[in-house]
């Protein structure tokens, strides 16, 4: 794990428990995961991986905005909320906050409390991107009139 998400962990005190969403939604190509399926290794609603101590670095080096950030409440959960919030490398060089949605439940980016937020935060960072399955949908900052 890095140092900085350590940091963010031990700053937040939360932990992923039971929570094991991060072991569906991303790709993971050293395992020959899909996006969007359960991991071999994952035993869901359990939290655990049975290859904990040797998972690839891309698992090691993950944290999601609950778990790493104080300003996303309970309601942010993964588990309980059905997806999760990260970063993602942007065109222009900057990073893109990235909510990726449990495809299982297609519309709850769009329910409240997440789409008053997500908008929140596109207002603020300029861009948010939102992956559903295999669809995209980019929120952008309104121009300034």
């Amino acid at each position: 794990m890095n140092i900085a998400l350590e940091a963010a962990i031990k700053r937040t005190g939360r932990h992923c428990g039971t929570c094991s969403l991060c072991c569906k939604l991303p790709e993971i190509v050293v395992l020959n995961k899909p996006a969007n399926t359960w991991c071999r290794h994952c035993e869901p609603g359990k939290g655990g991986c049975g290859i904990y101590d040797t998972r690839p670095e891309k698992c090691q080096n993950f944290g999601c905005g609950w778990l790493t950030d104080l300003s996303f409440d309970d309601d942010w959960f993964p588990a309980r909320a059905k997806l999760y919030v990260t970063h993602t490398p942007a065109m222009d060089g900057g990073r893109d906050v990235l909510i990726s949605i449990d495809p299982a439940y297609p519309n709850r980016w769009r329910e409240a409390p997440y789409y008053d937020r997500i908008l929140q935060i596109a207002a603020k960072r300029g861009r948010v991107v939102v992956s559903v399955g295999s669809q995209v949908f980019t929120l952008r900052r309104a121009p300034a009139s």
